[in-house]
């Protein structure tokens, strides 16, 4: 059940009353701020929003849903961390574990974080919380501060794909930082020949904590090509590293689309884009791996 109905609530600031910080747990998710459901701070340094429910809890799922009537970018790279401690003082040494990750969040949308056992969470955020209309589910204390800064650790990495169609097309155009979008023009689109299971991996060389891969379809042709591809995150090459965790896949396709997918922190060495069936063919024009090392 919902806990966060009972639990008491605070922020670093507020901006005016209809921004108050118990809007985001009076079980209301309309996202549009002026119906008086959503929360909002001053634009200051570090703000916060903190729920205290006033005992540990297990910890199972946090539902955000994000501002519908705008400034939807006011949520992206929001981190959950999770401690013990009913101080947010993250910049002042707390222990706090991080479990999750915002690192995209569409107007209106609902963003689910999976967690685990804990009694205090802060989520962090790069700009301030005018953003966020939540509904927050099992957890024991929420602040948001600033989050750690991230890279395409991508480009340090080495790709490897399961077929080579023709030397323009080779693994390592995926990681090239061109974003150019048509095969044959700039060279800078992966393909693999027309087979059962092709697979494209990223080996970046160390363990990462990853909050989002941002994947360029081709433009010029065969956008249905990408649909299905599956996108998995972990430490283990075996059998293609399909036996990793799934971070999304690719649900619908258009020409020289860009999909961004929320990994939400997941940890992984490798991550490889694959594509199930026979007689398919992988074709990737850019891929985006943001994150922070694990260690």
């Amino acid at each position: 059940k919902n806990v966060a109905l009972r639990g008491k609530v605070s922020q670093s600031s507020i901006f005016e009353l209809k921004g108050a910080a118990d809007n985001a747990v009076d079980g209301d998710r309309n996202s549009n701020y002026y119906a008086g459901s959503c929360t909002l701070t001053r634009d200051d340094f570090a703000p916060w929003w903190s729920l205290d429910l006033q005992q540990p809890h297990k910890i199972s799922t946090i539902v955000i849903t994000n501002r519908g009537d705008c400034c939807a970018e006011r949520m992206d790279k929001a981190a959950i961390h999770v401690g013990n401690s009913p101080e947010c003082k993250w910049r002042e040494g707390v222990a706090l574990t991080h479990r999750g990750h915002v690192s995209y969040l569409p107007i209106s949308v609902k963003h689910f974080i999976i967690l685990q056992e804990g009694s205090y969470h802060s989520l962090f955020d790069t700009v301030y919380v005018e953003a966020t209309c939540m509904k927050l589910t099992q957890f024991h204390h929420i602040c948001f501060l600033q989050s750690p800064s991230e890279a395409n650790v991508a480009l340090k990495g080495t790709a490897f794909q399961s077929s080579l169609f023709q030397s323009l097309g080779a693994a390592e155009k995926a990681i090239d930082g061109n974003k150019n979008n048509r095969y044959n023009s700039n060279g800078s689109c992966t393909h693999t020949k027309s087979s059962t299971d092709p697979w494209w991996r990223l080996d970046l060389q160390e363990t990462y904590r990853i909050s989002r891969v941002v994947i360029v379809n081709r433009g010029d042709c065969c956008k249905e090509r990408l649909l299905g591809a599956e996108i998995h995150i972990g430490d283990s090459p075996l059998n293609n590293g399909n036996d990793d965790p799934t971070c999304g896949a690719v649900t619908s396709t258009s020409g020289g689309t860009t999909h961004t997918f929320c990994c939400c922190g997941m940890e992984g060495r490798y991550v490889t884009v694959v594509i199930t069936g026979e007689s398919k063919v992988l074709s990737l024009c850019e891929v985006e791996v943001f994150g922070v090392s694990a260690d």
